[in-house]
């Protein structure tokens, strides 16, 4: 799954550098701030491996705390403690993620009944609620993450557009050279 959800974050990041840069190719401006920067914005920045991998171990940690702070009456502990944080963690995770559709191909017929255990192993844990309520927050914990990862790619091109603005000075001396041009007619 880790393996699984990298490939996926870094296809996500390349897609949206490639269209960000293709949507701007077809401008003469856009082509312009392109030309300026020197590096193939159709790409995701070379860092993207690290950042991606950084993303989705710190998720799972999330994860793993969700879990760790789900199991904390008595009982619930006790039932944690025989499949262990990590794995009840791991077991979270599949559920997740073949609820959510995040699994492709095969793999889908393995998460089907995966899931089914999966999401039985939990509800027996924590129970049904408890269940949909850690799904749904470790969702949003993901979530939050790739929204992260996706912004500080996108950071290249607003850098590129920033830089692109004039200055306040610039705008007024542009309107005093405009109008000694029209005075001078």
């Amino acid at each position: 799954l880790e393996t699984n959800l990298e490939a996926l974050l870094r296809d996500a990041v390349e897609r949206a550098a490639g269209w960000t840069a293709g949507a701007w190719s077809t401008r003469t401006d856009g082509n312009a701030l392109l030309a300026t920067d020197g590096r193939d914005l159709s790409r995701a920045d070379t860092g993207l491996r690290a950042r991606i991998q950084d993303v989705v171990r710190g998720w799972q940690g999330e994860v793993l705390e969700l879990v760790r702070a789900q199991g904390g009456d008595r009982r619930q502990l006790a039932k944690l403690a025989s499949y262990g944080v990590n794995g009840a963690g791991s077991v979270l995770i599949v559920a997740l993620f073949a609820q959510t559709g995040g699994l492709t191909g095969g793999e889908v017929a393995i998460a089907g009944g995966t899931a089914v255990v999966s999401q039985k192993v939990l509800e027996g844990i924590f129970g049904d609620q408890a269940v949909r309520t850690l799904a749904a927050q470790a969702r949003d914990c993901l979530l939050q993450r790739v929204d992260g990862l996706l912004d500080a790619d996108a950071r290249r091109f607003r850098e590129l557009l920033w830089a692109a603005v004039p200055t306040l000075g610039m705008a007024q001396r542009f309107r005093t050279v405009l109008q000694s041009v029209q005075d001078a007619r």
